[in-house]
């Protein structure tokens, strides 16, 4: 794997306290790894509302401020509908069907 790449794993459901969670501890965390690209898989995700997918993004617009690129894999169809219905634009999002196809477009 390349140097300052890394992967979360998004596993259950995530909920208001879990986002604040992965906001306040989690993204100073990954601030200090010196990374260069976030893969955030969402395959694990149970469900989430259009409230915890707009904390989400968020969550990407703050990594893209640090210069953290982020890649979001595994979103399923209703998942990826809930985005959508929330009205957040994640056309600048690259976005794959799963982590190996992320990784391997990182590596090119």
């Amino acid at each position: 794997m390349k140097d300052g790449v890394a992967v979360i794993p998004l596993i259950g459901t995530i909920d208001h306290d879990r986002a604040a969670y992965i906001l306040e501890k989690v993204v100073p965390k990954i601030a200090e790894l010196d990374l260069t690209c976030l893969v955030a898989d969402f395959s694990g995700i149970l469900m989430f509302d259009i409230e915890i997918a707009d904390y989400l993004y968020k969550i990407e617009v703050i990594l893209a401020l640090l210069g953290i690129d982020t890649i979001v894999t595994g979103l399923r169809p209703e998942l990826a509908r809930t985005v959508v219905d929330a009205g957040i634009d994640m056309s600048s999002i690259n976005t794959f069907a799963h982590v190996k196809q992320a990784l391997e477009s990182i590596e090119r």
